[in-house]
């Protein structure tokens, strides 16, 4: 039987007025546009620029990209769903190689994307916690890496043989250095089941000419409802550890979303960034107003803290920057590069420049 067009298309309105309203009316919605513009290699066209970095909007996960002005190619996990992190890593990386991939730790969201970038990228070398967890990611990406390394890629798998803090990799005139990584976190005191698989995260240190960048996964610092100058667990360590590797770096990709269980107030002394990063998404409540404040309270304005979920509205305890009432951001939109040249400061800004979160009214 057909249907009649006019009958059909009012069947269908029928269906949006009564499945759309609920989910639009009177709420805040990121309008989900393509990427800002794809990546340009003549970023590198001034002399000045030598490594491109882009930490993708993928939502409560986290996938950051760099790339040097010789083509070499770093990745720090790859999470977040639809395949973002596997569609920016496609649209940066030229020639289907990558140098050094990190996988930060067992979690979903930083690592879903890893069996379909070994499927189809070359990757030199991997490093990784190796922290068993029932997750069907989990197994998804140990089998990948396992047969990565079976065709020649290096694994360095904590839970196999510990990397020294210091150990660093070169990425044409950058390197990468290993900050801190563990297979286990020796004690539980503390710390719930969430919290263990996060602690151990490996932390890195990209260094370019005068600029650097730190990447801190994960990592646990604090009790989340801890005295506000609570210096504990991996980021204590860290900062203990100085001696072997410093933490000081220009530009900060904030611990554990912005969470409120990290970002202690010894790490950001540490690492004194200039730039913090909040690689935040909607659902989790992050960044968290508490996390954020310690940073302005250690002279970071917030002009200079970027989140990848502007306008983002999940209540009191999310930090209120830039947050738009009732706004539910959507991934995709809040990408931040980070431009690194020979001599200076980086260059840290938004890939699209407005905030695309906006009121929508029922149109019904």
């Amino acid at each position: 039987m057909r249907f009649r067009q006019p009958g059909y298309q009012a069947l269908l309105r029928l269906l949006v007025a009564i499945v759309v309203p609920p989910a639009m009316h009177g709420c805040a919605v990121a309008v989900n546009e393509p990427a800002a513009r794809p990546f340009d290699e003549s970023v590198f066209g001034a002399d000045s620029v030598g490594v491109y970095v882009r930490v993708v909007d993928v939502g409560a996960a986290l996938c950051v990209i760099a790339a040097t002005r010789d083509r070499r190619y770093f990745v720090y996990d790859a999470g977040g769903a639809d395949q973002a992190c596997l569609k920016a890593i496609r649209e940066i990386v030229s020639d289907g190689n990558i140098d050094l991939l990190v996988v930060s730790h067992s979690d979903g969201n930083h690592m879903q994307d890893v069996p379909a970038l070994l499927d189809e990228f070359a990757v030199g070398e991997i490093w990784w916690t190796g922290y068993r967890r029932p997750q069907l990611s989990f197994r998804q990406t140990a089998r990948a890496i396992d047969a990565a390394q079976q065709a020649g890629t290096v694994v360095r798998n904590l839970r196999s043989g510990a990397v020294e803090p210091g150990t660093a990799v070169s990425l044409g005139d950058a390197t990468i250095t290993f900050v801190a990584g563990w297979r286990s976190w020796p004690t539980t005191d503390g710390l719930d089941e969430a919290e263990l698989h996060k602690v151990v995260s490996i932390v890195t240190r990209l260094d370019y000419g005068g600029s650097s960048l730190l990447l801190a996964g994960d990592t646990i610092g604090r009790s989340t409802s801890g005295p506000d100058d609570e210096c504990d667990f991996a980021e204590a360590r860290m900062v203990d550890n100085q001696a072997a590797v410093s933490l000081a770096a220009d530009v900060l990709v904030a611990p554990n979303h912005g969470a409120n269980n990290a970002s202690s107030r010894c790490l950001i002394a540490a690492v004194q960034p200039t730039y913090v990063i909040f690689p935040a998404g909607h659902g989790k409540g992050n960044p968290e107003a508490g996390a954020a404040a310690r940073y302005l309270d250690a002279g970071i304005p917030a002009a200079r803290i970027l989140r990848t979920d502007r306008g983002d509205d999940e209540g009191e305890r999310e930090w209120g920057y830039r947050r738009a009432s009732g706004c539910r951001d959507q991934p995709g939109d809040d990408d931040v590069e980070i431009l690194m040249p020979k001599q200076g400061s980086p260059l840290v800004r938004y890939l699209r420049p407005d905030d695309v979160c906006v009121v929508m009214k029922s149109a019904l």
